[in-house]
């Protein structure tokens, strides 16, 4: 395991950053405001965890930055800047040629990713193909080369396999050699392991982080999984109901969480000294409604310390004294530059 007892490792200046980013869906019912004012940045060779419960925001937040939201879904402000080019400005061929290629991304469920009816050889080198001035052989060779990098055997063979013909361990690797193909800058990883067994899992997670350390790429990765969080991220983003609510690096998250709702999830984990036949802690209450947000904070309804002023004013996300971000009214933070002190909302 990585030790990570004198904090965070230095890493280069930030490669994408992502300002206020809001993606709302506009339905018949109301407005969702999935993903509304999301802020936080990758820098070359770190990994950035992005946590939350189920509906918080975080698979929108990818599929965001590789501008892949379907209407009624749309952007609705902010910017997603990679290398200081604003991705939400690009026309649809410039980022045709970022997606895929500067920026990569693995998917949840790899058997749906895939297609059926083509070899998984073929499936990466027609990615190659797309971006890379090569031909149709090179191309082969490129699949071949990572499908061995990844870690499948007998990759020349396996070139010529289905997905089905492939466990779902394998095929994650797939989706993996596939993303880096072409050498991303950033890799985006929603839930790499949520479908394999525990065994298969470790060997995906350290794969990947093998991989981050010899590329020295961006790694985006989101989970629920707080042991993954752990062992593979230098900084964690938790977010709750479209907003992140606190920022930190993951030594002092998990050491001396802020947020109730990270102190929430942290106590849900069960350890080697919890009782067999106690309880699990759970954060009481339920999610709020995004088409009918309340006014306030929006975990006020669920908090153990809520306060009057919780109820009416939402909270910034503001700076702590040693750097972490909270969006809490428990703790007295710094306004961000520019920004105005909340108000109650009506």
């Amino acid at each position: 395991m990585t030790d990570r007892t004198n904090g965070p490792a230095p890493h280069d200046e930030p490669m994408l950053v992502i300002k206020a980013l809001k993606t709302h869906f506009f339905t018949a019912d109301g407005v969702v405001r999935a993903v509304d004012g999301v802020d936080f940045t990758i820098s070359r060779g770190q990994t950035v965890g992005l946590v939350g419960e189920s509906g918080c925001g975080k698979s929108v937040t990818s599929l965001s930055i590789m501008r892949l939201i379907a209407p009624p879904g749309r952007n609705a402000g902010g910017e997603i800047l990679l290398d200081g080019i604003d991705l939400l400005r690009l026309n649809e061929d410039e980022m045709y040629n970022v997606r895929g290629n500067r920026i990569s991304m693995i998917f949840q469920e790899p058997m749906t990713s895939l297609n059926p009816v083509f070899t998984v050889g073929d499936q990466i080198a027609e990615a190659v193909l797309v971006h890379q001035k090569v031909s149709k052989e090179q191309a082969k060779k490129r699949a071949i080369e990572m499908l061995a990098l990844v870690g499948i055997p007998q990759p020349a063979t396996r070139f010529d396999a289905y997905p089905h013909e492939m466990s779902g361990g394998m095929r994650q690797r797939v989706m993996i050699a596939m993303a880096l193909s072409c050498e991303p800058e950033v890799l985006i990883a929603d839930e790499p392991t949520t479908a394999l067994d525990v065994t298969i899992q470790a060997q995906i997670l350290e794969l990947m982080k093998d991989l981050k350390d010899r590329t020295r790429m961006g790694l985006l990765l989101i989970t629920h999984d707080l042991g993954v969080v752990a062992e593979m991220c230098d900084e964690v983003c938790v977010m709750y109901a479209g907003q992140i609510v606190e920022h930190a690096d993951v030594v002092s998250l998990f050491k001396d969480a802020k947020h109730p709702y990270t102190q929430g999830l942290l106590a849900s984990i069960p350890t080697m000294a919890t009782d067999p036949g106690a309880r699990l802690n759970v954060i009481q209450g339920t999610v709020p409604n995004l088409l009918r947000l309340p006014p306030g904070c929006r975990f006020a309804g669920r908090c153990p310390f809520v306060m009057p002023l919780c109820r009416e004013v939402d909270p910034l996300l503001g700076t702590l004294d040693d750097g972490r971000k909270v969006r809490c009214h428990l703790y007295p933070v710094s306004t961000p530059p520019g920004v105005t002190a909340a108000a109650p909302v009506a």
